[in-house]
């Protein structure tokens, strides 16, 4: 409940952007090529979980999708090797087969819209995510698949660094802003009352977790804190979690909380961050 990588069944103040992005994959329903998509924003603000509960939705129609990981894959052709694997449903050839040959397996074992989501597509080094985009937004025209791109990137300027890619690359961009106080507040009472017994944080202490959570407007802050507040709760035999246990967490996490969010940061990312930290 307090993981960042929980997926919450509701998804409050982002109802624009899932629209947006139901409405630019809805083709793909149909039989037709979806819309290419990027969502731009700084981190914790929603980008991935909108883009995971829109592919949820997906498999009920029978829709086919590929999720990658840039950090974890980085090169062409191991994105590339990996959408393989979901189309055709075995293990991708050995490295040295052309990236164009597996393209044609693909679009062989392919008879309906795939999409295909590239999560911290900033990792990239710009070469390889300018001639990935390029190739597969050329993709329909050799190969004739329905490929539909969705890009998540923290980099709001990402789409003008490329350059080959450029001149065929041409996505709805949604933008994900941080949230308000307001906003945060709302978010992080749902997580509260489905994740402590009612009555087991005190209003005193929930105000302080929402107000540290808004001065460093980063949401993931604020379930660090929730999670750790619970804890130290615990550890005094309480039954309740009061003010003293959020300023524990706050004066003795703030350092690990903040070396764990930047080692998975990219350059850029982790500068912003100390700045907000």
């Amino acid at each position: 409940m307090f993981n960042p990588e929980y997926l919450p069944e509701v998804l409050l103040h982002r109802d624009k952007q899932l629209d947006s992005i139901a409405v630019n994959l809805r083709p793909a329903i149909k039989g037709g090529a979806p819309m290419h998509t990027v969502c731009v924003g700084p981190p914790a603000t929603g980008k991935t979980s909108c883009v995971r509960i829109i592919l949820n939705k997906l498999q009920d129609f029978d829709v086919k999708s590929v999720y990658i990981r840039c950090p974890i894959y980085r090169t062409e052709y191991n994105i590339v090797s990996r959408i393989y694997e979901v189309s055709c449903g075995r293990l991708a050839p050995q490295k040295g087969v052309p990236i164009p040959s597996m393209l044609s397996e693909i679009s062989n074992s392919l008879e309906d819209p795939i999409v295909v989501v590239l999560d911290d597509i900033n990792f990239l080094d710009i070469a390889t995510a300018d001639s990935l985009l390029y190739n597969f937004c050329k993709i329909h025209e050799e190969f004739a698949i329905k490929l539909g791109l969705i890009c998540i990137s923290t980099e709001v300027k990402f789409v003008g660094t490329l350059e080959m890619a450029g001149a065929v690359f041409h996505p709805d961009e949604i933008y994900f802003p941080l949230y308000d106080e307001n906003e945060i507040r709302d978010i992080l009472q749902w997580r509260v009352e489905r994740g402590f017994y009612p009555g087991a944080m005190s209003n005193d202490a929930f105000d302080r977790i929402v107000e540290l959570t808004a001065k460093h407007g980063d949401l993931r802050f604020g379930l660090y804190i929730l999670k750790m507040a619970g804890i130290s709760a615990e550890r005094r035999a309480s039954r309740k979690v009061e003010v003293e246990d959020v300023e524990n967490v706050y004066k003795g996490g703030l350092k690990v909380f903040v070396a764990k969010s930047i080692s998975a940061l990219n350059s850029d990312e982790r500068i912003r961050t100390k700045e907000r930290f």
